[in-house]
């Protein structure tokens, strides 16, 4: 029966201090066991905590260099009023370059489509 509480990755991995205390305790319970790569898993734990570490200065550097950029002086609303139609304009020039393209697309799959039609082999399918 599966578990209620899915394992979350710091279960999967251990942290540092955890997996010494944990390998010295099954190391003398029971032996060392081969399969159970202990140094791997507290070089994966530092590397784990020298990730977290350095993608928390990469975020706060991210927010002061946020704070520190100019701030835009033209708003979408601003680019709108000198715009009132947009949108209607976005839609007219679309509808054109679909118009004009639209032929030759047609014609590209229609080829294809004959051009596969024609590779399979339908003589084994009335056999």
């Amino acid at each position: 029966m599966a578990s209620q509480n899915p394992q979350t990755a710091e279960d999967i991995i251990p942290l540092l201090e955890d997996s010494a205390d944990e390998q010295a305790h099954t190391e003398g319970a029971r032996g060392r066991n081969p399969f159970l790569p202990y140094e791997h898993l507290e070089r994966l734990a530092r590397e784990r905590e020298e990730f977290n570490r350095q993608f928390a200065e990469l975020m706060q550097q991210r927010v002061q260099s946020a704070r520190a950029m100019p701030q835009h002086t033209t708003t979408p609303s601003v680019q709108d009023a000198r715009h009132p139609d947009l949108e209607r304009i976005i839609h007219v020039v679309t509808q054109k370059v679909i118009a004009e393209y639209l032929p030759q697309i047609e014609q590209r799959i229609r080829a294809d489509v004959i051009r596969h039609l024609n590779s399979l082999d339908f003589s084994s399918d009335n056999s």
